[in-house]
This record gives structure tokens, C-alpha cells and sequence, in this order.
């Protein structure tokens, strides 16, 4: 699922990406894979950033949190590259976060 989540992503099949990532994402943190439910949600926030949808800071932001609880240091470099990306993608201000966030 992650492979082709990531294979729309290529074509900019937007929101096939977004409902493959998501779905990849709900049986992952179901099983308790921690590297492949971040892999996922950094795919969700990819499909959300194509989109241009404000969800993705959002989604990224509750990731990370996530991570943090859960103790995943390497989930949450993950996840922090991908609050830094909704942050470059919003331009101006954006900047500057995606700086201090990363």
C-alpha cells in the first residue's frame, strides 16, 4: 500500500494517494508498527501538502506529538521533516517555521 501511495504521489494523483496512505496508516498503527505507520503518515501529509489542504500541518503536528508520547525519537525526525515541509509549502511565515522546526 505504501508503495503505491507513494507512486501516486509521483503522478500527482493527489487524492488516490491521500485514501491509499490513509488506509495504509489505520491498519499500521492497528499492528503497532511504529516505522511503517510514520512511513504512512508522512505519506498522508505529502497527499494533504499536493493538495494544498491546510490538514497537513495538522496531521503532521499530531504525528509528531505522537511520536514524542511514544518514546520513537527516529518516528519523530520523521515527522519533524514533515512539519518542516507543511511549513515551506505555506510560503512566507512558513519559512521561518520549517527553519526552527527542523
Amino acid at each position: 500500500m505504501l508503495v503505491q501511495a507513494e507512486i501516486f504521489l509521483r503522478n500527482h494523483a493527489f487524492d488516490s494517494a491521500l485514501a491509499m496512505s490513509r488506509k495504509a496508516l489505520d491498519i499500521l498503527s492497528c499492528s503497532g508498527t511504529t516505522s511503517g505507520s510514520t512511513d504512512a503518515a508522512r505519506l498522508v501529509v505529502a497527499a494533504l501538502i499536493g493538495k494544498q489542504s491546510e490538514e497537513a500541518a495538522v496531521v503532521a503536528q499530531e504525528q509528531l506529538a505522537a511520536c514524542v508520547d511514544a518514546g520513537d525519537s527516529f518516528g519523530e525526525a520523521k515527522m519533524l521533516l514533515s512539519v518542516a515541509e507543511t511549513a515551506l509549502t505555506s510560503g512566507g511565515r512558513g519559512n521561518m517555521e520549517a527553519l526552527g522546526a527542523a
